[in-house]
């Protein structure tokens, strides 16, 4: 699961909000908003792979939004203030892995694309299992008073 609040002020390209290992083609994981639409995007490159980026994920530049991105061993959801707005089978089985003697997580900067995400990011986690539809709820009501 990856959650957390982001605002957004670049428009129009592909900027990462977190990154773990060399995810651009080798094996890692990025959550980041891309493309003219700014919707939200999740990659994963491993033995398997990932990419998915529902439309209807669009975010705003001018509110905060609270995003998060979980995967259940066999689907993959987005989720926008606290909402289910888009899942698809993920194709992967079980967990994500890394077997990297150093990961690297990184907020806001992307060091194989060269590109970084301007606006405001807070309350950024990173967990080891998937989150159910009413931890992620939780999470934005509990935060969304430093946001909102």
């Amino acid at each position: 699961t990856i959650v957390g609040w982001i605002k957004p002020t670049n428009t129009g390209s592909t900027v990462p909000i977190i990154t773990f290992g060399r995810w651009y083609n080798a094996q890692g994981c990025a959550l980041y908003r891309g493309g003219t639409a700014n919707a939200l995007r999740f990659t994963y490159y491993g033995t398997s792979s990932i990419d998915r980026e529902p439309s209807v994920t669009a975010l705003s530049g001018t509110t905060p939004s609270h995003i998060a991105v979980t995967m259940d061993g066999t689907s993959l959801y987005f989720y926008v203030n606290g909402v289910v707005v888009a899942s698809y089978l993920s194709g992967l089985a079980g967990v994500i892995t890394y077997t990297r003697a150093t990961p690297n997580l990184i907020v806001a900067r992307d060091v194989t694309l060269g590109t970084k995400f301007t606006g405001t990011i807070g309350e950024m986690g990173v967990y080891s299992r998937a989150f159910s539809p009413t931890e992620v709820q939780l999470n934005y009501l509990a935060t969304k008073w430093r946001y909102r």
